[in-house]
């Protein structure tokens, strides 16, 4: 009797261990200040969902993290945006969205020293570690096959934004494109995107899409059942209550197609449009007031071209002169287009030429409260705002304005 108690015991306690929760762990790396995803990051991750099919997961924590780069507040959204682009693509590959986890630390759990490059390298990651029993997954051979085409795939955007697939099509189509979001100046500077129509009037974005084709295997990106896109709406950057999908033309201008619904999903407000085809990019745009606006320099120069920018709300213009002073870029008089009454609070930049020597020179971006203001009468508003951005290139304000010079021959900047 005490024998068989014996192997009982033996027999409980392998029970016990083969039941009890396993892990297994990767870690995916990114670029500096990046958030997409590298080739080598998706083959780590194609790799981990190849070792744990069949397995019965119990829970999926993503982990993000930074270096110590960029401010503390930062770098925790980047992180953030690092964690939803892990867990987005494991999702569309199929893991249910109720499995996951996610914690972003940004540089305060550093595994490397922060003082060489090296180091920050490792520590810009997400660590994934996948949960699970060591029993397989049993499937009834009798319960009939899932209809994949009867649901929805919804990618949740760094941004909050999100694209609902029906899922079939979606899976079809998936290793054709990716979704790329531009949801700040910089990202409309690195891709070289402005937010003008095509008739050059000045429009204020809610966000930028583009759908960049990874192979030649799908012909379009077309779908029988329409995607919906839900732009996020910031109370605080919203130029306007009512706003319009633009879809790009090949000049690099906006096309107004259709208007976009307010809708409320789980509490939360979202301008929602559906579309058929996924064009090269899309924008949420609107058009707004405009306003007198004039930027002079001294007439011993000549400005080739004014740059505007700003993030709330999301702007970028390009601007030339239209006039034989080729010192003044004059806005709002006579043929010339306004601008909008906001753009005060952005940034400018300047690129001039020196009438004299035919240097090209360059102004940095700054903060448009850094130039002088008088002139000008403005129509925005109730009160008469007086309205001119002054700015003088001499070399005792060299250093302020952070002003270069570029030999157009070399491509080379010198100070």
């Amino acid at each position: 009797m005490k024998k068989v108690l014996v192997v009982l015991i033996v027999l409980l306690k392998s029970l016990t261990i083969f039941s009890q929760e396993e892990f297994i762990k990767v870690s995916v790396y990114f670029d500096k200040d990046k958030f997409y995803l590298t080739e080598k990051a998706k083959q780590i991750l194609d790799s981990l969902l190849i070792e744990i099919d069949n397995l019965e997961i119990k829970g999926i924590e993503i982990q993000g993290n930074t270096d110590s780069d960029a401010s503390q507040e930062y770098n925790i959204q980047l992180s953030k945006n690092r964690c939803l682009a892990v867990r987005n693509y494991l999702q569309v590959k199929g893991i249910p969205l109720d499995k996951f986890e996610m914690e972003h630390y940004g540089e305060d759990k550093p595994i490397y020293t922060n003082l060489d490059n090296i180091g920050m390298q490792k520590n810009r990651r997400v660590d994934v570690t996948v949960k699970y029993r060591l029993a397989p997954i049993e499937v009834s051979k009798e319960e009939p096959a899932e209809d994949l085409c009867t649901e929805d795939t919804t990618i949740l955007m760094p941004s909050g934004s999100m694209f609902v697939f029906n899922k079939c099509e979606y899976l079809e189509k998936a290793d054709c494109f990716t979704i790329e979001e531009y949801f700040n100046s910089a990202a409309l500077a690195e891709n070289n995107l402005t937010t003008m129509d095509e008739e050059g009037n000045p429009l204020a974005s809610g966000g930028m899409f583009g759908f960049p084709l990874k192979n030649n295997r799908c012909e379009n990106l077309c779908f029988n059942t329409p995607v919906i896109i839900r732009y996020t709406v910031s109370e605080n950057c919203e130029p306007c209550s009512r706003s319009s999908l633009y879809n790009i033309d090949a000049n690099g201008n906006w096309v107004k197609e259709e208007d976009l619904k307010l809708v409320i999903v789980d509490g939360k407000y979202y301008s929602e449009v559906r579309i058929s085809c996924l064009d090269s990019k899309i924008n949420k745009d609107c058009k707004i007031p405009t306003k007198k606006f004039k930027f002079k320099v001294n007439k011993n120069y000549e400005i080739l071209r004014i740059e505007l920018s700003g993030d709330c709300p999301l702007y970028r213009y390009n601007t030339e002169p239209k006039t034989k002073r080729t010192n003044i870029i004059n806005f709002n008089k006579k043929k010339l287009y306004g601008l909008p009454c906001f753009v005060n609070g952005g940034n400018f930049q300047a690129t001039l030429v020196d009438k004299n020597t035919n240097d090209t020179l360059y102004v940095e971006l700054q903060p448009l409260v850094n130039i002088k203001n008088k002139g000008l009468y403005s129509k925005c508003g109730r009160k008469k705002i007086k309205k001119i951005l002054r700015f003088t290139y001499k070399k005792k304000i060299r250093k302020k304005y952070k002003i270069r010079k570029i030999d157009m021959v070399t491509d080379k900047k010198t100070s």
